[in-house]
């Protein structure tokens, strides 16, 4: 091997440590990136008559706990039709949030709303909410609005799903099993 063979090896190694040294620092850049507390999916069906109005929060905090309370009767302060569950999430499902967080940007962006004229009159409201620490040890709550713009809906529609898709079949199951027959009660009441 000549000397310039050899310089040129050693240029190549120091290339790739000098990469895998850009790498790492990256890769530890994306996990600060979406350091969050908690995470929490609000949805209402809207306005409707009120007795067939239904809301629920869905909340996820950062060590794969979850709840979901969820109001099945527009009289949300009468326990017998509110029922918080509480349930744990997977690993594989708590990366897929972090990364619809991450990629959704409601922690690094201002999420705009659309423009008034373009706000639609009626239908379902479904908003975010999440917790991140800050610096001096505080945390700081970040409200997504419920019409965001264009730019941003489209990830945060998929963030929403997760957040809903978390909660385990057998308890949506059950909640809206309940629902169905309060709908009923009242359908027998008219």
């Amino acid at each position: 091997m000549t000397v310039l063979n050899v310089l040129n090896m050693k240029n190549i190694l120091l290339l790739l440590i000098l990469l895998l040294i850009i790498n790492n620092c990256c890769a530890q850049d994306n996990q600060t990136e979406s350091n969050w507390l908690f995470v929490e999916y609000n949805y209402s069906n809207g306005p409707v008559p009120p007795k067939y109005q239904y809301r629920y929060t869905i909340k996820i905090d950062n060590k794969m706990n979850g709840s979901i309370r969820y109001s099945f009767a527009y009289d949300s302060s009468s326990k017998k039709y509110v029922e918080t569950i509480n349930f744990t999430i997977d690993e594989e499902r708590m990366k897929l949030i972090d990364e619809a967080i991450i990629n959704s940007k409601v922690t690094t962006e201002k999420i705009e709303s659309l423009p008034p004229e373009e706000i639609p009159k009626g239908g379902h409201i479904k908003y975010l909410r999440i917790a991140i620490p800050t610096e001096n040890d505080e945390t700081k709550l970040i409200k997504v609005t419920s019409n965001p713009s264009e730019k941003y809906s489209q990830a945060l529609n998929y963030l929403y799903n997760l957040i809903y898709e978390s909660v385990p079949n057998n308890i949506l199951k059950d909640l809206n099993q309940k629902r169905a027959e309060y709908k009923e009660k009242q359908k027998q009441k008219n």
